[in-house]
């Protein structure tokens, strides 16, 4: 009988979740809950709304990458699903990284919608371009106003 990882590829996701849990746990276990409210509470409100509102702001210009690329790659979609594939994409690969987890979820979205694999892939792909350019851009703003 031949060993196959297959079987346990569903195990993968509840076994991470259960080591993300684990490792809070063990982050935090030193702190008293008393302690952990105390702190939340001392952060004023508005701080708090305006770290919302940047979060949101985030990912309406995230969304705006993806739809960037499916223009340059002359696909047009509704609003609302390419602000779902986005979302689920960005999503994933800023708590999995992109290559474990976001370019898989913007596949399974995407093909549902009706774009081939070369599609996907022309659209990844310009989204990490577009991301290191945005990075290069900032650290030149950055040199240029703070030189080291």
């Amino acid at each position: 009988m031949e060993f196959s990882w297959k079987r346990f590829l569903p195990i993968l996701p509840v076994a991470f979740f259960g080591l993300a849990i684990w490792l809070l746990y063990h982050e935090i276990s030193h702190y008293r809950w008393q302690e952990i409210e105390q702190s939340i509470g001392s952060i004023p409100l508005a701080k708090i709304c305006f770290a919302c509102g940047l979060v949101s702001l985030n990912y309406l210009v995230l969304v705006g990458y993806d739809w960037l690329a499916l223009k340059a790659i002359g696909v047009r979609l509704e609003p609302a699903k390419v602000a779902f594939a986005s979302f689920a994409g960005f999503v994933a690969s800023y708590n999995f990284g992109a290559t474990l987890r976001g370019v898989s979820i913007r596949y399974r979205i995407y093909s549902t919608y009706g774009l081939t694999a070369i599609q996907i892939i022309q659209l990844s792909v310009m989204l990490g371009v577009t991301f290191w350019i945005g990075e290069f851009a900032l650290a030149g703003v950055v040199f240029v106003i703070a030189p080291i």
